[in-house]
């Protein structure tokens, strides 16, 4: 009975300690996901204010059609795959305005790639690599991206990618979860058919850690899962567009896709791709675009290479892997667009997380923790300080970002530095002001911007004049566009100089030149409108009453 009155007090003290121990756990790691998010988020807000490139304002109207209750490739056409007009469905919604939108939505993605990162990074080695592979993805990714090369499939690609690798993870062979992770596969195929080469190698630690004589038994269980899932989410595709009649169109746009992939990109001579012409480029773009970002490449390539051959670390082997079949899917691709090779990204950042920690942990065994950080903080400022790209621009971004806000009366010459921008802009007030809501304009070039600005439908399923120009399109192509345009003349056609390329067209003819080497339509053009005003490149003309 004594030992009553001391009893309670140690309990309570006992539940006390319990209870703060958890809290401070589940604090440090709410802590380790929330601050390289918060960090990213930061450095990235500049990009709201950046404008649309073309590629945006395209997959921004192919949204808008979807989310209207249309379907792609019938109702509006690109050739792109689907997951890319699904996601920016969503993304153009909100208080924002269509491209601020979009701009956030894309920024929100990045950062949860960021915390799968993180997440990915602490169960495959330690915490510390997560942490840095979150922030390398993300910083790299909100700096060296420029306005042309935010929100394309390449960069919402990374998540699908890193959520397949955690539920790989995570599941441990489980069918449920493998299956999962096949679904966000087929997601990111619907966004870049390339990431294909990757699929049979997204188990291959646990098959190597597996006994040699399960290996292929538990490579073939694991892939049967995957491809289930692959193939239900290209099931659910195919039903969707055979529901709308879009099926056969997929395909039709697809086999166009292949023909602009032959035709090379701007690397090419003024002849045409040459095979010496696309080695070369083979040879140096990787480099190129490695060099100008070396505060992610020079760890992922040493600590890649160091793990991989002399560590045989597999996590290292299977990411060094990606990394090499990833620049294959982009040679495939043959065009070398630098916002391609956001694809890589997310590998590479996963590599210079584990290269960061392990160097870290090596120096931290060898010296004290004052030194290891003053070693690891003189290597990172040399490598920021040579790569501008990341540096240079992330604070000329905040700069530009301030100046938009505390001087709004500079807005108009900030916009005039994005090429073509401006005219738009113009163009679409323009015609909203000339036009009612449900009158139907169309654009022949390659600027979609404008019926997004001008807030007007489109007279023809093909919203820019390519389809109809390139010298591999299917020639009742060009009749349907002459049909839509007989059967339901907008009420202003408006043609665009300056929007040609061999890369794009198989010829060097700008689109309102080519309205004269597509003599139907001239004619038609001639018949029944006149050229009402020019803004910038636009040539807009508007229908005889």
């Amino acid at each position: 009975m004594a030992s009553s009155p001391t009893a309670a007090p140690v309990a309570i003290d006992s539940r006390g300690t319990l209870h703060n121990g958890i809290v401070g756990v589940t604090v440090r790691r709410a802590l380790l996901y929330a601050l390289p998010a918060l960090a990213v988020l930061v450095v990235g807000l500049p990009t709201m204010i950046l404008p649309f490139w073309s590629d945006n304002a395209i997959f921004a109207v192919m949204g808008a059609t979807i989310w209207r209750g249309g379907f792609p490739y019938v109702d509006a056409w690109d050739q792109k795959p689907p997951s890319i007009y699904f996601i920016y469905a969503l993304a153009i919604h909100g208080p924002l305005g269509i491209m601020r939108n979009v701009r956030l939505f894309d920024l929100i993605w990045t950062v949860t790639t960021v915390v799968a990162l993180v997440e990915l990074g602490r169960r495959w080695w330690t915490p510390r690599a997560g942490v840095i592979s979150g922030l390398s993805y993300g910083i790299v990714y909100v700096t060296i991206s420029t306005w042309t090369q935010l929100a394309q499939p390449d960069s919402f690609i990374g998540l699908p990618l890193v959520v397949a690798l955690l539920l790989v993870q995570i599941g441990r062979g489980r069918g449920p979860l493998l299956l999962a992770a096949g679904i966000c596969l087929g997601f990111a195929f619907q966004l870049r058919a390339i990431m294909a080469l990757l699929v049979p190698f997204f188990t291959l630690p646990e098959v190597l850690s597996a006994e040699p004589g399960r290996r292929v038994g538990v490579w073939y269980r694991s892939m049967l899962w995957l491809a289930s899932g692959f193939t239900i989410f290209q099931g659910a595709v195919a039903l969707y567009l055979l529901a709308g009649a879009a099926l056969g169109e997929y395909a039709a746009a697809t086999r166009f896709a292949a023909g602009y992939t032959r035709l090379g990109g701007p690397w090419q001579g003024p002849d045409g791709p040459t095979t010496e012409d696309y080695l070369q480029t083979l040879r140096l773009s990787f480099v190129y675009w490695a060099l100008a970002r070396l505060v992610l490449t020079v760890p992922a390539i040493v600590g890649g290479g160091y793990g991989a051959l002399l560590r045989h670390e597999r996590r290292v082997q299977q990411l060094v892997l990606f990394v090499v079949l990833a620049y294959a899917g982009i040679a495939t691709q043959a065009k070398f667009f630098w916002y391609h090779y956001a694809y890589m990204l997310p590998f590479l950042a996963l590599l210079a997380g584990w290269s960061w920690d392990s160097l870290l942990t090596a120096l931290r065994r060898v010296h004290g923790r004052v030194t290891t950080a003053a070693v690891g903080g003189l290597l990172l400022a040399v490598l920021l300080v040579s790569t501008p790209e990341v540096l240079d621009h992330g604070l000329h971004q905040w700069d530009d970002a301030l100046r938009y806000y505390r001087h709004p009366e500079q807005r108009e010459s900030f916009d005039a530095q994005f090429y073509g921008y401006d005219a738009s802009r113009q163009a679409g007030w323009y015609l909203q002001q000339h036009t009612r809501p449900d009158e139907a304009i169309y654009v022949w070039g390659y600027d979609p911007l404008v019926y997004l600005l001008a807030d007007r439908p489109f007279a023809s399923r093909f919203i820019y004049a390519f389809p109809m120009m390139s010298t591999w399109a299917p020639p009742a192509w060009r009749q349907e566009f002459l049909d839509d345009m007989h059967a339901h003349p907008p009420i202003y056609f408006i043609t665009q100089h300056n929007q040609g390329g061999p890369w794009i067209t198989g010829h060097s003819i700008d689109p309102a030149d080519y309205v004269a080497w597509f003599p139907p339509l001239q004619e038609w053009l001639l018949a029944n409108y006149d050229l009402e005003t020019t803004i910038g490149d636009f040539l807009i003309y508007r229908r005889r009453s």
